[in-house]
């Protein structure tokens, strides 16, 4: 799944553009060239590109480390997953990682990929 870690709420906001961006272009048979974040996508998104996404979208990790935690166990609760890998763009991918793994369940035989 999706992962993107910061400081703050509004920082993933603001990083997780970059993948959105990276979407649309695939969208439009653009360049998947790394884009960098945006404050809004609004007016860079069409209605009819955006929709399609919402659901996919809805599954995405953006968050502050003090939510990691709580995502991440209800995620293993709900899957009794022993396992977990996520998709790290490129995107502050050293500081999401760290934050990630600061932030990973205290569960014995947990691995986090």
């Amino acid at each position: 799944m999706p992962l993107v870690a910061a400081d703050t709420d509004e920082q993933a906001d603001y990083l997780a553009t970059s993948v959105y961006q990276r979407i649309l272009a695939l969208m439009r048979g653009q360049s998947l060239v790394q884009r960098p974040p945006v404050k809004t996508m609004d007016g860079l998104w069409l209605p009819h590109e955006k929709e399609p996404w919402a659901i996919s979208l809805a599954w995405r990790w953006l968050a502050a480390r003090r939510k990691i935690r709580a995502k991440l166990e209800v995620l293993i609760e709900q899957t009794q997953a022993d396992e977990l890998i996520f998709h790290l763009r490129p995107v502050r991918t050293c500081r999401s990682r760290a934050l990630l793994r600061a932030s990973g369940p205290g569960h014995e035989g947990l691995t986090l990929k």
